[in-house]
Formats: C-alpha cells, sequence, structure tokens
C-alpha cells in the first residue's frame, strides 16, 4: 500500500511539472523541446545576416579611415584649402602643433592664417599672388602658428601661477573699445571688414590678450622667477652698508639707463609724480642723506637715496634693478617645453 501511494505521488508530480513545461514553451511534447533560433535582421521584404552587416560596417569603417588619411595628406603635403577640407578639418582635430600634448588645430590654425591675410590685403593691399606675397605667406603662416603656440604656453603658464580671466573682465574691456572706437555698430563693421571676425571671436582673442598680460604682470614681479635679479640688488645694498659711493654703484649697477649716467639722479620729485606707491612710501619716508632698503616697484628691485627736502619734493637718486623681460621668460618656457609642429 505505501508503495503504491508513493508511486501515485510520483506520477502527480510528474503530471504537474509536464503541464508547466507545456505551459512555459508552449509545447505539447516536453522531450523534444528546441530553443528558437535567433531571427534575422529584416529589411523591406529582405533578410540580411548579421554577418554581411558586419562586412558593411566594416567597408564603411575603411573607406572612412582612407578618405581621412587621404584629406590629411592633401592637407599637410599639398597645402589643400577648399570647401571639403574646411569642413573635414573642423570635424577631425587634425594637429597643426602640440605643446605638451595640448592640441593646436589645424582648423583654427587655418583660420587664423586667413584672418590674418584678409587683413594684410585689407589694410596694406598686399597681393599674395605675387612672388613677394608668395614669400610673405610664409611668415604670416610662421608668426600665426608660433602665436598659436605662445598663447598654449601662456595658458599653461597661467593655470600654474593661478592666474584667470572671467567673462566680466572680457566684456568690460570691450565695452571699453567700443565707448574709444565710437559705438558698437562701428566695431563690429571694422571686425567683420578687417579681420571677418564675429564679436565673440574677437572677445575671444580680447581674453586671450587679457590672460597674457596678467601672467606677464604675475611673472615679472615674482621673486622666485626674479630670483637672481633679486640677489644682484641685495649684494648692491650690501656694498652700500659697507661704505659703497652710491653715485659710482648707480653708474656702474642701475639697468636704469636715462639716470645711471647722472649717478642715478630721478630727478626733484613729488608724491604721485612717478605714478608707483610703493617709489612714493619708500622715497617720502626716508630722511635726508639717507638710503632705503630693496624697494619693489613697477619696474623692478629699487634702492633710492633722499639728498635734499624741499617742501613737498624730494631730490632723488635710485639704483634699479630691473624685473626679468617677459619675452626672454617666455624664450626660455619654448625651450624647456615638448613641442612639436606639423605644418609649415
Amino acid at each position: 500500500m505505501v508503495l503504491r501511494k508513493k508511486s501515485r505521488l510520483r506520477a502527480s508530480r510528474t503530471r504537474v511539472l509536464q503541464k508547466k513545461v507545456e505551459r512555459l514553451f508552449k509545447v505539447k511534447n516536453p522531450s523534444r523541446i528546441q530553443i528558437p533560433r535567433r531571427k534575422s535582421v529584416k529589411v523591406g521584404k529582405k533578410q540580411i545576416s548579421l554577418k554581411l552587416i558586419s562586412k558593411i560596417v566594416l567597408v564603411f569603417l575603411v573607406a572612412l579611415i582612407v578618405f581621412l588619411i587621404v584629406v590629411g595628406v592633401g592637407i599637410y603635403r599639398y597645402d589643400w584649402n577648399n570647401s571639403t577640407t574646411k569642413w573635414v578639418s573642423r570635424i577631425i582635430p587634425y594637429p597643426a602643433a602640440l605643446v605638451n600634448y595640448r592640441l593646436v588645430t589645424f582648423y583654427k590654425y587655418r583660420d587664423s592664417v586667413e584672418s590674418t591675410k584678409h587683413y594684410y590685403c585689407k589694410l596694406q593691399g598686399v597681393n599674395f599672388d605675387t612672388e613677394s606675397g608668395k614669400e610673405q605667406i610664409n611668415r604670416v603662416k610662421e608668426e600665426v602658428l608660433n602665436q598659436m603656440i605662445d598663447d598654449e604656453i601662456v595658458k599653461i603658464k597661467a593655470k600654474q601661477f593661478g592666474v584667470s580671466v572671467n567673462d566680466k573682465e572680457v566684456n568690460s574691456e570691450y565695452s571699453k573699445i567700443v565707448e574709444q572706437s565710437g559705438g558698437e555698430v562701428k566695431v563690429k563693421e571694422i571686425l567683420s571688414d578687417y579681420y571677418k571676425w564675429s564679436v565673440r571671436e574677437f572677445k575671444d582673442r580680447l581674453k586671450m590678450y587679457l590672460l597674457r598680460k596678467k601672467l606677464e604682470e604675475k611673472v615679472t614681479t615674482d621673486d622666485m622667477v626674479n630670483e637672481r635679479e633679486k640677489a644682484k640688488a641685495e649684494d648692491i645694498l650690501n656694498r652700500l652698508k659697507n661704505g659703497a659711493n652710491f653715485a659710482k654703484m648707480a653708474k656702474k649697477y642701475s639697468e636704469d639707463k636715462t639716470t645711471s649716467a647722472a649717478g642715478g639722479y630721478l630727478g626733484l620729485i613729488r608724491k604721485g609724480q612717478k605714478d608707483d606707491l610703493a617709489l612714493d612710501e619708500a622715497v617720502f619716508s626716508l630722511k635726508k642723506n639717507r638710503f632705503s632698503e630693496i624697494v619693489k616697484i613697477k619696474t623692478g628691485y629699487a634702492i633710492f637715496l633722499v639728498t635734499d627736502i624741499k617742501g613737498a619734493k624730494r631730490a632723488t637718486y635710485y639704483i634699479l634693478v630691473k624685473f626679468r623681460d617677459f619675452n626672454d621668460w617666455m624664450k626660455e618656457q619654448r625651450e624647456s617645453m615638448n613641442i612639436h609642429k606639423y605644418v609649415k
């Protein structure tokens, strides 16, 4: 009896399982279950296999790569400059140069070259179809590329020195230009007529100009950048403290050539005359026949001597060690950076 009950129970479980399988796969015989095959992709009434689609995609990619290579060869080797190459180079970032792996795109480079050529044609009447004009094109290309490389160096160094320019500063500078030029309509006419620039393009260049200017101010007054210059000023000061003659030291070491021949005589000055607050603070706090410590003024490291006081004026001598020249500093940055040019 027990065996019969167990047998009936197993049979009942089998039927239940069979029904579940039938409902799940919609078949009457679970022993012959087949997994549905993957359907092919239909295009209209025809069927295209995935393998064929893969081949079509591969052929398309190969054709695209060959096309981009041909355009690249045309751009770099044959200097193609037609609507197709302009359109492609605008989408594909062909490099004109690399500056520490920062990309100067060929499209922006070519655009700047065309703008500069238009400026020379418009303002100076240069004909670039003549022999001399063709030679000038090469100079224009070189100047434009070097300027764009310098712009990338400025961006890199501005970030290191914590220098930036925001839209408010750009708009403020633009407003000054508009006011000085007789209105925005006039500015737009000049930009379009002479440079083929929009206001947006001009503001981009204006932002770059302001960034360079800010970086120059930061660099030329930085004590680390001017380490040698500061050391020279300190050496001069120590000699003065040890009894050296101020006028002789000025003639020998001062880098202000307009005053050094006269022993560093700056003149009988009053407050605000030299438009330098640090200079005023140093000079007008000195007693007669006393020289100052090293003072950081707008142009460099200075040591002042007041020889006479006449009311609100001071008879002043000084020795100047100038800050580093920004162009010399930029030259050093170019030499130290990894720069590759890809256009002639």
